[in-house]
């Protein structure tokens, strides 16, 4: 089985933790990927907005963590950023694409100075109106999770590329980091990609059964194209499904309602679709 995972908070977990990747103690870790033929991960580096300051913490979680992403041909990564808060110029968001960054989001779940988080009702401002047109620049594509409704379509329309890397859905699951039939559709139509959760409070308490609905509700609005893996591992208390080598149970579940290419599409091919075609 390969695996592509849209989020995970793994990196900022070992460096606050001064954990070894190697070690088990991490729902991901390298001897966790050892499982997988072949496996992508999104690693987020993710920021309280009290944080004095960002950007030396930024630098410090992937100075602890790149020399612990072993240079292996089956174990390959991407860097994001969760809660782009502190972004106030064009010279922020260029330090972030040489820093290795290929998506972002603009908030954790509460307002900022750049948008509406999912919890709160502000919106889109002119400030994060800019960096979205920065992230364009830099090919950094706009991660649009965490965000409330009215940020998320304002934001997208300002952006080149969009993604919704962790959530579940809103048909099935009424939570308000959940997304709406009517922003999937958004996203189907700008040819992003949505990685479903295995939190239970997103998918529904039976992880299994509850992926399997969110991907037949998917299937459903003919976005089969546009499903994804983002687990929310190492950032959320996770039950059936709580480390990386449990994707194994859940792909063969999977498999046996949808068949293995429809399987496939969502655990590897729809992402790497989508990286590939930004490089």
């Amino acid at each position: 089985m390969r695996i592509f995972d849209l989020h995970c908070d793994t990196l900022t977990e070992i460096c606050d933790k001064k954990l070894s990747f190697k070690n088990n103690k991490t729902a991901v870790n390298s001897l966790a990927l050892d499982v997988f033929r072949e496996s992508m991960i999104q690693y987020a580096v993710w920021f309280k907005s009290d944080e004095k300051e960002p950007f030396l913490r930024f630098e410090r979680v992937l100075e602890y963590a790149r020399p612990q992403l072993q240079n292996c041909l089956t174990k390959r990564h991407l860097f994001s950023l969760e809660n782009g808060w502190f972004l106030k110029t064009e010279k922020d968001v260029e330090a972030l694409y040489k820093a290795g960054v290929v998506s972002a989001t603009l908030t954790w779940n509460y307002d900022n100075a750049l948008a509406g988080g999912a919890l709160d009702n502000g919106g889109l401002t002119p400030l994060g109106k800019d960096i979205i047109k920065a992230f364009n620049r830099y090919n950094i594509a706009l991660d649009l999770a965490h965000l409330n409704k009215e940020s998320f379509f304002a934001a997208a329309e300002l952006a080149d590329r969009v993604l919704c890397s962790h959530t579940g859905l809103k048909a099935l699951i009424s939570h308000k980091r959940n997304i709406t039939d009517e922003q999937v559709m958004y996203i189907s139509s700008r040819k992003g990609i949505i990685g479903l959760s295995v939190y239970p409070v997103f998918i529904g308490k039976d992880v299994k059964e509850g992926f399997s609905d969110a991907i037949e509700h998917l299937n459903s609005l003919g976005c089969e194209d546009i499903v994804a893996f983002g687990s929310d591992f190492d950032g959320a208390e996770m039950t059936e499904i709580s480390t990386i080598p449990d994707c194994l149970t859940l792909n063969s579940y999977l498999e046996e309602k949808f068949g293995k290419s429809l399987v496939k599409k969502v655990f590897w091919d729809n992402a790497k679709s989508f990286f590939d075609k930004s490089s």
